[in-house]
């Protein structure tokens, strides 16, 4: 009888808590697979989905900005740090590219935007239908 206690925020916070966290381990096994290796990005993401998650479960709600922060962090380090790659890969010269694909690189940019955006909307809603 517990998930009737559970809100439209819960659910639209545990799903971006997902996705950041499914994201940041394909991104890392990507990322070792194809010698293109940053470990910052997936480290936050995967940091920032295990706040939300205990946040949700907890019912701390001071935590549910932190998230939304994280994922955008992880998402500007993983831009930031793919600008060679992104150039290499457009001007088709080479020069700067390494493993990672523009395909999955955008994957992975779009999958970090969804999360955060979901993050944020969610930090704005109820999470449960106790109040305290």
């Amino acid at each position: 009888m517990e998930n009737k206690k559970r809100t439209l925020g819960f659910t639209i916070g545990f799903i971006s808590a997902v996705i950041a966290l499914v994201t940041g381990i394909v991104l890392w096994i990507y990322g070792s697979a194809v010698g293109d290796h940053y470990a910052v990005a997936p480290i936050i993401l995967i940091l920032g989905a295990c706040i939300a998650l205990v946040g949700l479960v907890m019912k701390l709600p001071f935590l549910s900005i932190l998230p939304g922060a994280a994922y955008m962090t992880a998402m500007g380090l993983y831009i930031t740090s793919q600008m060679g790659n992104i150039s290499g890969r457009l001007s088709d010269t080479g020069f700067g590219a390494t493993g990672t694909e523009l395909g999955m690189l955008i994957a992975f940019c779009v999958l970090m935007l969804v999360a955060t955006i979901l993050a944020l909307v969610t930090s704005f809603m109820q999470q449960s239908k106790e109040t305290a």
